[in-house]
């Protein structure tokens, strides 16, 4: 099976068929899962974040989980991170290369964003 999500469509090959869906989204998050590197060709993994907020945001607390096993989960808590209006930061996390998922978690513990991707690796 094969998930994808291209401009707000789930995009799912299973079983021979390959179905497109339309998200529902009810608001954009604050904060969002911009881009991530589970497997750089230099350098530790990454993750990079992007602001939609109009003011400066306190990231202190927030934490990002992933998992780095098919058991184990890693958590990456921020320190105190400012983040700039429609700013990006970018996060040295724990990732797994294979079959991995990314959380992102206020400090009230509230999933801000989330996604998930396959194996990936270097040809």
């Amino acid at each position: 099976m094969f998930t994808k999500i291209f401009s707000q469509k789930l995009v799912l090959f299973w079983a021979g068929a390959l179905i497109v869906a339309p998200l529902l989204t009810l608001a954009s998050p604050i904060i969002q899962i911009n881009e991530f590197s589970p497997l750089p060709t230099s350098g530790p993994s990454w993750v990079e974040l992007r602001s939609n907020a109009t003011s400066s945001l306190d990231l202190t607390g927030w934490f990002i989980t992933s998992y780095v096993s098919s058991t184990t989960l890693a958590t990456t808590t921020l320190g105190s991170v400012i983040i700039p209006p429609k700013g990006i930061i970018s996060l040295d996390v724990a990732l797994d290369p294979d079959n991995n998922a990314l959380f992102l978690f206020d400090s009230s513990e509230q999933r801000i964003d989330a996604i998930t991707y396959g194996s990936t690796s270097i040809s």
